[in-house]
This record gives structure tokens, sequence and C-alpha cells, in this order.
């Protein structure tokens, strides 16, 4: 898509990222003249009816959410012209202007445990907000948190686009590694299978590696050698019982207190 080109209500003005199934754009709203980063995805015609009655009733939901922690919804469509589905939302970028997900950080090397820490407390803040608004995220994973102008973690897309690619059959990789075992086995996305996602990532961010479940002998031995008691923190996150995710503690935003002393880096 080119600069000028216009989407729903929007303009494209420049784009800053994407993958396979998606681009991102900065894109400003034809009437309000706000900014915000725009998704859009390539849809099958076929399901366009469909895919506009869903995003529609998420939209209504979505919008009205709010908080540092997450990127902020504002609209979701179909576009009539092109057909093309997309959402806005709040443009996260970080000081050097060009947009960062923790996959990249996880990439380009070792990750300081303290830094760990903090985005773990802040992705913990995003999701415990949602939750309370009574929303699942559905899509929590390194590739869905943007590290801000602060340097601090928000969590974007909220299943969106988990929810394009399922109508339109354009999944663009095999999430079996990240999913709950509930949801492999045609379960409904909820809190607890957010849970299980949040511990995929610090497990991630932690050892570079997918988790895969074992026993709790294992599970130490792969996270031996940090400060804090990660092993306890993700098979807490990682039961394979639903019900066993959380209970002791009451919800995502009690699980930072199980990290002790580590403190933050200014």
């Amino acid at each position: 898509m080119q600069a000028g080109q216009v989407i729903g209500p929007y303009r494209i003005v420049s784009s800053i990222g994407g993958d396979t199934s998606a681009r991102v754009y900065e894109a400003e709203h034809t009437f309000l003249g706000v900014r915000h980063a725009l998704k859009v995805f390539e849809t099958d015609a076929a399901h366009v009816g469909f895919l506009r009655r869903r995003l529609e009733a998420e939209k209504s939901m979505l919008i009205h959410l709010r908080h540092e922690r997450i990127a902020s919804i504002y609209d979701a469509g179909v576009d009539e012209a092109t057909g093309l589905a997309y959402y806005s939302m709040d443009i996260v970028l970080p000081s050097n202007g060009k947009p960062l997900t923790l996959k990249a950080v996880q990439d380009s090397g070792r990750i300081g445990e303290d830094r760990i820490a903090m985005w773990f407390k802040d992705i913990c803040e995003g999701i415990a907000y949602l939750h309370s608004k009574g929303v699942v995220h559905r899509d929590i994973s390194l590739e869905n948190v943007l590290i801000g102008m602060d340097g601090r973690a928000v969590l974007y897309d909220f299943g969106l686009a988990r929810i394009i690619d399922d109508e339109c059959r354009k999944a663009s990789r095999d999430r079996s590694a990240d999913l709950a075992p509930e949801l492999l086995g045609g379960g409904m996305p909820s809190a607890a299978s957010d849970a299980w996602a949040l511990g995929v990532l610090v497990y991630r961010m932690l050892t570079g590696a997918w988790y895969a479940s074992g026993s709790p002998e294992k599970i130490s031995a792969a996270l031996a050698g940090f400060q804090c008691p990660w092993a306890r923190v993700v098979s807490m996150l990682c039961a394979i019982r639903p019900e066993d995710r959380l209970t002791e503690h009451g919800g995502v935003e009690k699980i930072p207190e199980l990290l002790g002393g580590v403190m933050p880096v200014s």
C-alpha cells in the first residue's frame, strides 16, 4: 500500500512494520486528523460479511479500554472498496522511532534479568486490567508486546489478529507451542489460557527456548542461575489444569509479588 491510499476512514502516511499476514501503517483519520497505527489484513471475499460482524462486535467492547500497559483500540472493520480488514490502535514506538517488539529484543541478544522482571510486571499489569474488564487477550506472545518511548512494555492486538486469521484461514504461524492444552483440545480462550501464554512468554525470554511441560525438577534446572524464583512462576502459570493456574494468588496482578527483591531498572 502506498502513502495517500485510503482504507476505511484512514489515509496511509507511511509503513511502520508488519509480517506475512498483515502490514502496520501510520495512518491519519480523514475526518478527525488524529494519527494511529493501522493494521491491515488481506481477506477472503467469502468471509467479509461474517468478519465485518465479528469485528463490529469486538470493537464495541474494546474501544473503551484505556490503560498505560495496553495499546488502545480505536476502530475496526472491513474497507468497502478493497475488502481489506483493518483495526486502528495507539502508535507505540521507542525513543528511536522504530517499532520494537519483545521478540526483536530477544533476537538481538541476552536480556538482563532485571529488565525481564520489569517487562514481566508490565505485561501482568496489562493482562490484569483486561481480565478485570472481562476481556481475554487470546494472543499473548513476544510478537504482541511492544516497547514504548519510556522503555516499558505495552500489550497490543487483544486477539483481533487471531480473529481475522481464524475467519480468513490465513494463520501465519504454528501457534501450538504457546497455546494452552485446553485450546489445543478445542476449548474456549479464558483468563487461564492467557496465564499459560504468559508463562510460555517469560520462559522464552529467560531461556530463548519454547516451554515444554515437564517435571518440577526439569523446569527448575532450565531456570537455574537466576535471582528470581522463575521456576515457581512458570510452573504456576503453566499448570496443565486451567483451574490450577493463579488460584493461589487470585489473579495475574499478584504474580509479580513472587519475584521478590528484583527491582525494575530506571
